[in-house]
């Protein structure tokens, strides 16, 4: 299996994992790898990366951030569904009682407040995630000016320096 697909795999595996047959396991799984599949533009974004295919060459860091970034989505899309059928069904009831019978049902928005509380946990995770990648992880591709070094050795440019082209386009001006 390539490594988006593992990912989803994994993902599916620790997260959810609800699946009474292989089968139902395998859509999943394929669901949630088209999910990776497509965003990932969206984790290139965040983490300055170029990471595309189903082989990108991801290490855990990144694959952590990616599985963060889909938790994220996929509680608020859950917790959108669960407003949307608050709003379609007819009556809703949480408690009906008839004699000494009680029959309780789970509150929607109560519901829809614990994806949204999930979702929000999942993005504090992922931003502290991304923070530490993007200062420990990301290396500078080009260093240029003052931060690439000095003319000399000393540390310090010589005191008549004579850049080679100035801003104004004369060239050898002094600054």
């Amino acid at each position: 299996m390539n490594q988006i697909g593992n990912l989803a795999a994994s993902i599916y595996d620790t997260e959810f994992g609800y699946a009474s047959t292989e089968l139902e396991r395998e859509v999943e799984v394929v669901a949630i790898s088209g999910w990776l599949i497509a965003n990932e533009g969206l984790l290139n974004t965040l983490i300055y990366t170029q990471f595309s295919g189903t082989d990108p060459g991801m290490r855990l860091e990144e694959q952590n951030i990616f599985k963060q970034l889909y938790l994220s989505r996929y509680y608020r899309k859950a917790s959108r569904d669960v407003l949307r059928n608050i709003t379609t069904d007819g009556l809703d009831w949480t408690r009906l009682s008839e004699g000494d019978t009680t029959i309780m049902r789970n509150n929607k928005n109560e519901t829809a407040k614990t994806y949204l509380s999930l979702a929000k946990e999942a993005d504090e995770t992922m931003t502290n995630l991304v923070y530490s990648y993007n200062l420990y992880g990301a290396k500078p591709y080009q260093v240029a000016g003052a931060d690439g070094g000095y003319a000399t050795g000393s540390g310090m440019w010589p005191p008549n320096y004579m850049y080679p082209y100035s801003w104004q386009g004369y060239p050898y001006a002094r600054y």
